[in-house]
């Protein structure tokens, strides 16, 4: 039973550690669809932060949803690549601390 609390505590910690950085960071999340509005999978998300230039890549599973987590608060470029459908760049998305903005983009 000794062994249990130093464990316990220590996951406490870090449960407040990820919460004070989810609390200093932003989300973003949304579908990626085409003109009939059904869901796009494999579609290809590029976000950059304006600011620094670093990108995260992510691809859509069915459904075509996407999400991004631990975002600094800055402002993005989001890209929309699929093949087969014309790519759309939506310029300056704001992403705040401790807040998810939902993105759709339609192909």
């Amino acid at each position: 039973m000794r062994l249990a609390l130093p464990a316990l505590l220590a996951a406490a910690g870090s449960v407040r550690a990820l919460h004070a950085q989810s609390l200093d960071a932003g989300a973003l999340s949304g579908t990626v669809t085409d003109r009939g509005g059904h869901g796009l999978p494999e579609a290809t998300i590029t976000l950059t932060e304006r600011i620094t230039g670093v990108a995260r890549i992510k691809q859509t599973p069915r459904g075509g949803t996407f999400g991004f987590t631990l975002l600094l608060p800055s402002s993005y470029d989001v890209l929309v690549e699929r093949f087969g459908y014309r790519p759309r760049l939506v310029r300056n998305v704001p992403v705040r601390a401790g807040s998810s903005l939902h993105l759709d983009v339609s192909l």
